[in-house]
């Protein structure tokens, strides 16, 4: 994990409250979707299998779809960049994300570039530092 952040940012299962990235490959990122109106209603990160299972009994309700990748997969660089242009693309053709369930997913993001991205040069921190007003 390369530090981009002060702190680490530790995405935890939604249901059992461990961290994920302890073993990324038994983790998973939910999108809970209504696809006739094109709406991503929420997104959480869970352990697989009994966590899934609990929270999707909760979580997907009637009439809703819930899809899934894996976590590890999203630390790989190509993959990475991959969702995040699917997101792009799917606001482009119309998809809208409940409130919360977008600032789930920029979190999601967030904790998975500490995985994929390189550390910063110290030049690049100043820069950065400079052009955001963030203390780095």
């Amino acid at each position: 994990m390369v530090k981009l952040f002060n702190e680490p940012i530790i995405l935890k299962c939604d249901h059992c409250g461990k961290d994920l990235f302890a073993d990324s490959q038994m983790s998973i990122i939910v999108f809970v979707e209504d696809r006739k109106n094109k709406v991503i209603k929420d997104v959480y990160v869970c352990c697989k299998l009994e966590c899934d299972r609990n929270l999707q009994e909760i979580k997907v309700k009637e009439g809703l779809i819930d899809g899934w990748k894996d976590l590890s997969d999203l630390t790989n660089p190509i993959l990475f960049l991959n969702q995040i242009m699917a997101t792009f693309n799917r606001m482009k053709n119309g998809w809208i994300f409940e409130p919360n369930a977008f600032e789930k997913l920029k979190e999601i993001y967030l904790a998975c570039a500490q995985y994929v991205m390189r550390e910063p040069t110290e030049s690049e921190i100043k820069r950065a530092s400079d052009i955001l007003g963030l203390p780095f």
